[in-house]
Order: structure tokens, then C-alpha cells, then sequence
């Protein structure tokens, strides 16, 4: 970057383009935002025009070479498209909804949206289709707060982070099939929520087979063991790991690994770093 006090966040890698990827940054001095975008590991370029409040950049690259981006602007959600000779499609508001995640084929988002008339705060998780503009809201379980919603890796489940309205109340995951007529699942207690920042939804494991976390229910004065839920019977196992990295969060798990490696920040005394575990004895 060219901009010295630039602050960068919200980055996505984008569907269908392994090195490529989008982020915001905040311009020095002010709270407006802009997003850039990354084509296959070239420069960062600015894809915004004016200044507003964008967030949640989500970029998807068709396989004709035509790039579609869907981002936040003031509760709604925008797309634009473009190509190698310039733009296709001027910015156009697609659906009410925050933090969008598209399906790997680019005909669905996975969204969080505020629920008309309720209070603030409480949202609902919704698969979208584009084609002809359907929604199937998925179970939350609970008359609360949604956030940070993922795709499981074959895409027929989706999980999210859920909370009932009121101070202080506990996070859980919840997971659900992207299904009409289908129920969902419950995972653990008192989960660790980044709530400085609407970080990246919950963490699964390449297979599918389980979500993984950190909990309250589990912790051993500033030490988090990692929990991993199971997403067809709520079995939860606790796996140890060496308790000098304390109040973990903004758990990832790489997707390309059969055996877990998983990458969190942490403490290391008073420092915050970035650590990651390669648990060859799971």
C-alpha cells in the first residue's frame, strides 16, 4: 500500500480464484471505506468509486473470465460485474443483507439479514438464489442474533454463529442443511465469538464431518483447548495443544489438508500473534 495510516480488514478470498482476493480499507482519518480487489496475486486495485460505507466484499470469477463482486452498502447488498476489457455491470442492489458468501457454481449467496419490524441486532440466515430471486431462510432455533455464516465444504449445510437477544448472553453455533423442510443442530456452549469485529464464520473441517471452536465451557483460567463438534450426532471432542498461547480467537482451518492444521490468534504473554497447530497425533 501507498497509504502509510491505511487500515485494511474484512478480507475474502474469493470463489473460484485460489490467489485471489478482496479487503477494505478504512481511509486515514476517516470512517468511510473503500474496497480493493486482487486479480490471481497482481497489484490490489481500488473497485469502489466514491466514498460510502462499504464492507463485506465477496468476489466470485466465472468461468468465461467474468468477475462478479457482492458487497454491503448501507444494509444493502450491491454486485457489479466486469471483465478484463472493463466493466459489465454498473453497482446494483440485489437483496437486503450483510456478509454474503457465494456458492461455488455463483448461483447462490449465503447471507445474514435483519428481520423486518424486530429489534435491532436480530437476524436471520438466508440461502439466496439469484436466478430467480428465492430466499430459504434457514433455522436459527432461537428469537436472537446471527452472525457470520459459512458454507459447509460440499455446500449443503450451512453454520453460523447464534444468541438470544439480551446482554451478555452466551454464543453457540448452529448448524443447518441448506435444505427446505430441514432441521438443524445445536453445537456447544458458550462459544468464543470475536466481538470486536464480525470475523469469519465458524471453522469446518475439510470433511464436512465436524465444526471446530473454542469455548467458555471449557477453559482453564486464560487457556481455550479446541472443541470439535460433530455435525450429525453433537458429539464434542476436546483436544489439548500447549497452553502458552492463551484467549484464543478467529479460529481457520486449512481446507486442503486431510489431517487438521489449524490457525488461530492468540497470546504469547502480553504479545498477540498468529499461531498455527498441525495436529498429527488427531
Amino acid at each position: 500500500s501507498d497509504e502509510a495510516e491505511a487500515y485494511d480488514y474484512m478480507f475474502r478470498w474469493a470463489a473460484n480464484s485460489p490467489s485471489s482476493f478482496a479487503f477494505v480499507r478504512i481511509r486515514p482519518g476517516g470512517t468511510n471505506t473503500r474496497i480493493y480487489f486482487c486479480a490471481e496475486g497482481g497489484k490490489p486495485q481500488r473497485k469502489t468509486a466514491g466514498d460510502a460505507r462499504y464492507e463485506y466484499p465477496a468476489p466470485y470469477r466465472r468461468t468465461d473470465g467474468i468477475w462478479r463482486m457482492t458487497y454491503q452498502q448501507d444494509g444493502r447488498l450491491m454486485q457489479e460485474s466486469w471483465n478484463e476489457d472493463g466493466p459489465i455491470d454498473r453497482p446494483l442492489t440485489i437483496v437486503q443483507g450483510t456478509t454474503p458468501r457465494w456458492s461455488r457454481d455463483g448461483g447462490k449467496l449465503l447471507i445474514a439479514r435483519q428481520r423486518p419490524g424486530r429489534r435491532a441486532g436480530a437476524f436471520d440466515i438466508v440461502v439466496w438464489t439469484l436466478k430467480n430471486d428465492s430466499e430459504l431462510m434457514l433455522p436459527s432455533d432461537v428469537e436472537g442474533v446471527v452472525r457470520s455464516p459459512s458454507w459447509s465444504p460440499d455446500e449443503q449445510s450451512a453454520a453460523f454463529y447464534v444468541r438470544e437477544l439480551g446482554e451478555g448472553k452466551p454464543w453457540r453455533i448452529r448448524v443447518c442443511p441448506a435444505g427446505r423442510d430441514a432441521g438443524g443442530r445445536t453445537l456447544g456452549g458458550n462459544v468464543v465469538v470475536n466481538l470486536n469485529f464480525d470475523s469469519e464464520g465458524p471453522a469446518w473441517e475439510p470433511s464436512g464431518r465436524r465444526v471446530w471452536f473454542f469455548s467458555e465451557e471449557h477453559r482453564k483460567q486464560a487457556y481455550y483447548p479446541l472443541v470439535a463438534g460433530d455435525v450429525q450426532n453433537g458429539a464434542l471432542t476436546v483436544i489439548d495443544y500447549p497452553n502458552r498461547c492463551t484467549t484464543p480467537n478467529d479460529l481457520a482451518i486449512n481446507p486442503a489438508t486431510a489431517a487438521p492444521e489449524i490457525a488461530f490468534v492468540a497470546h504469547d504473554g502480553l504479545p498477540q500473534d498468529l499461531f498455527i497447530l498441525f495436529l498429527n497425533h488427531y
